[in-house]
């Protein structure tokens, strides 16, 4: 479902494994994390969108290197928006490196791995798959890679993003090898 945070800030939930955060600027959306797939960030933004105003996605933002926190992103914004700097895509130092290496690389023994971490091929029940732990499940669909155009490389680095401001917090080889954390002043939040 659709949950408010705090004023302007809203989370998508359920629809994946990861959640993704979308925040109102003052002409249009930040978005952090786009889920796993195209299609679940597709619906997660169309949910947002049956319940607030429809504004255009300024800037989004890859927390980590993890698949299930930028496979979508191809779902809310198109490579050209991006290339051309009409969306601000901000990632964390080193993030293409570790996104590739560790999910095209080593993407066939990942999701094995995964088959077993999250036990998706057992039946959906009580006696068998209920989540994944971290959330419901990974979603099934395409998965979508897209470069930062812009990379924060320094603890403490700020931004100021169609109004929220930003304090990127470095946190990299925590949950993944390139990492960062963002406190939101304005809203009193850590993301």
């Amino acid at each position: 479902g659709l949950f408010k945070v705090t004023e302007r800030v809203y989370q998508v939930r359920g629809y994946d494994m990861a959640n993704t955060t979308i925040m109102e600027g003052d002409t249009g959306l930040v978005i952090t994390d786009t889920l796993t797939s195209i299609e679940t960030a597709r619906a997660a933004l169309e949910l947002y969108y049956e319940h607030r105003p429809k504004k255009p996605i300024k800037a989004i933002i890859y927390t980590h290197s993890h698949g299930d926190h930028y496979g979508g992103v191809a779902g809310l914004v198109s490579k050209e928006d991006v290339a051309s700097g009409k969306v601000a895509l901000i990632g964390p130092e080193g993030f293409m490196e570790h996104a590739v290496s560790e999910n095209v690389f080593a993407g066939n023994a990942m999701a094995r791995r995964a088959e077993y971490m999250y036990g998706s091929r057992l039946s959906r029940s009580e006696l068998g798959q209920v989540d994944a732990g971290l959330g419901k499940t990974l979603s099934t669909g395409h998965m979508s890679l897209l470069a930062p155009n812009d990379t924060i490389t320094f603890d403490h680095e700020k931004r100021v993003v169609d109004g929220i401001e930003i304090e990127f917090l470095m946190a990299p080889n925590t949950e993944a090898p390139s990492e960062h954390l963002m406190y939101f002043p304005q809203f009193k939040l850590i993301n």
